[in-house]
């Protein structure tokens, strides 16, 4: 019944299907003249399909030609199993309705080509050598994929469900192909086959969705969904028993409507799995006391348990990240903390998360700044935004949150200009601590209050003032430079952003940055974030302007990440089932679930 498609061999390219992909590399029909096929190159979120109308009840299976590749040198990678090259780790999908299955890998295909000469008709063919020296050759590009899919290579399926007259049925292939910024995804001819709903036809399609409920089991999800799936289970089994077609059809029917909920509660489940981990790495390296290096233990152990045995329910999921969250704040709090005084502050930079940027991103941190791996600083560049990180289980008293960087009003010469007119205009970044409703801040250091007189210009530095010979950095790598040079009085440059603030007995802390007013190539770059303790019973007074940037406002949402139910990030709501983690303004994570027909 392939006829009811329209395009199925992409034999005028994309026409008759619909494309939506997130932004990133090349999603489009292509290769041979004579063969074309469709593509999706790094690419974080895409969805190739179209929707057939009117299509007679019963089950269908849907092949289609196609494959995944991992990177782009990933032999070895396969050879292993690694994640992401076996067939149950496919990031990419063909799917009919709400039932889908992996791609296999494209060095998986039974048949392997080992004649120099089957790839001739291309110029982007591969081969690797066997370990017996046998050298096999592989598609690495459209043109050599539309040759092998001409060959009737790289074949799978899927089976699906028209459940009720006047469903709809929407075919296609979708995930994400952006794995290592060079993960690869192509296919060709599809195919429909229409299996009906008798006995002899369901059953071993219904025998196969028992296996693949069965093995869901196994896998880490919510309570609630693994209740849903036993009783679609149950039901399945027992109408493979009684060998009643349209009871059978019923069965899978159920089973193929509980698959996306599966799926959606593995991703929070992965979430909740990734956190814990972290929690077990900060563990290891905590500098807390051993009481709390115990509670982590135990609240460690207890999440695997419960993970491993489906004692939570997804909702649940919100709520154990937040525990994880603050528990590894707490393993940074310093063994000694209870010694601090206004005389003897002591350094907890520990419960900040990645304080300085030396994994080369900026995991812990809500707002996205661009990340330099080798200079280790971080950067916003001709935008606005509210950089931040909620800090949690701190003890009560006063702290001193302190930063290095700098901002940059516009160019480097509209800086210097505006800096020397009037060292407070034009000075739109802010440092800031808050505590509730509280918001101390202290505006960021001029980029032109530190220049330095330079007679001969250095690569990646720039003269805000050329008559004075006075340079700035005018690179992340440059900025680092800086950062590491000391100034007359053997401080580093741009050191010393800071501001005082009182945490309360809720031991909450947003430590952050922000800007609201934009000046054309505008830049703020900083590294190296402080926290010193100075006791309960501290006489500093919380320093800073109050005023210079509003409070957050508790229970606002103040940044939002779309996720596939695959655990792909994209840029907002899509089709089908979302997964939507709120950030709110005192630094509580929601993460819920979002449905867009």
């Amino acid at each position: 019944m392939t006829n009811l498609m329209k395009n199925p061999n992409f034999t005028d390219y994309g026409e008759g299907w619909t494309r939506e992909a997130a932004s990133g590399g090349n999603v489009t029909a292509g290769g041979l003249a004579d063969n074309p096929c469709y593509e999706a190159w790094n690419n974080a979120n895409f969805d190739i399909y179209q929707v057939v109308e009117n299509a007679p009840m019963g089950v269908y299976r849907i092949s289609v030609q196609g494959f995944y590749r991992y990177g782009r040198t990933a032999f070895q990678s396969f050879l292993n199993g690694d994640y992401y090259t076996t067939k149950e780790t496919c990031p990419v999908f063909v799917y009919m309705n709400a039932n889908q299955t992996p791609f296999t890998n494209v060095y998986g295909d039974p048949v392997q080509i080992t004649d120099a000469e089957f790839y001739s008709g291309s110029n982007d063919a591969t081969s690797e050598t066997l370990s017996d020296g046998t050298t096999v050759y592989f598609p690495n590009g459209m043109q050599s994929a539309s040759i092998a899919f001409s060959a009737g290579m790289f074949t799978q399926s899927a089976y699906g469900l028209v459940a009720q007259k006047g469903d709809l049925m929407r075919i296609g292939v979708k995930g994400s192909s952006n794995q290592l910024n060079d993960s690869w995804s192509i296919w060709d001819n599809f195919k429909i086959t229409y299996c009906g709903y008798r006995a002899d036809v369901v059953q071993p399609v219904l025998e196969q969705a028992i296996v693949d409920a069965e093995n869901a089991l196994n896998s880490a999800i919510g309570k609630d969904v693994v209740a849903q799936l036993q009783s679609a289970l149950d039901a399945a089994r027992n109408a493979i028993a009684g060998g009643d077609g349209n009871e059978m059809f019923k069965a899978l029917t159920a089973l193929f409507a509980v698959q996306e909920a599966v799926t959606a509660s593995k991703a929070i489940f992965a979430e909740l799995t990734a956190a814990n981990e972290q929690l077990a790495n900060a563990i290891s390296s905590a500098v807390a006391s051993a009481d709390i290096i115990n509670e982590a233990n135990t609240l460690n152990a207890t999440i695997n348990d419960g993970i491993e045995n489906h004692l939570y329910a997804d909702t649940d999921v919100p709520g154990l990240i937040e525990q994880i969250k603050i528990m590894i704040n707490r393993l940074g709090i310093p063994r000694e903390m209870d010694l601090a005084s206004d005389s003897n502050p002591i350094e907890c930079s520990t419960i900040i998360i990645n304080p300085a940027y030396v994994d080369g991103d900026d995991h812990g941190w809500t707002g996205g700044a661009a990340v330099n791996a080798t200079a280790n600083d971080a950067e916003k560049f001709n935008t606005n935004y509210n950089y931040f990180q909620l800090l949690q289980g701190l003890p009560e008293g006063t702290y001193r949150v302190v930063l290095q960087g700098f901002y940059r009003a516009g160019s480097a010469v509209n800086d210097y200009t505006s800096f020397t007119a009037d060292p407070n205009a034009d000075s739109n970044a802010f440092l800031y601590a808050a505590v509730g409703e509280d918001t101390v801040s202290v505006a960021m250091h001029r980029l032109a209050s530190q220049a330095l007189v330079m007679e001969t210009l250095p690569d990646g530095w720039l003269y805000c003032d050329e008559a004075g010979m006075l340079a700035v950095p005018n690179s992340m790598t440059t900025a680092a430079d800086a950062f590491n040079t000391p100034n007359d009085n053997n401080e580093m440059l741009y050191s010393n952003n800071n501001v005082v603030v009182k945490v309360g007995a809720d031991g909450k802390l947003v430590i952050g940055l922000k800007k609201d007013v934009q000046i054309t190539d505008d830049w703020t770059i900083w590294t190296n974030w402080q926290l010193f303790y100075y006791g309960k019973n501290s006489t500093l007074e919380p320093s800073g302007n109050a005023l210079s940037i509003d409070a957050l406002n508790a229970g606002n949402v103040v940044s939002a990440e779309v996720f596939t139910v695959n655990g792909t990030r994209v840029s907002g709501l899509q089709k089908g089932v979302n997964i939507v983690r709120e950030t709110l303004s005192d630094g509580t994570i929601r993460v819920r679930k979002v449905s867009v027909k």
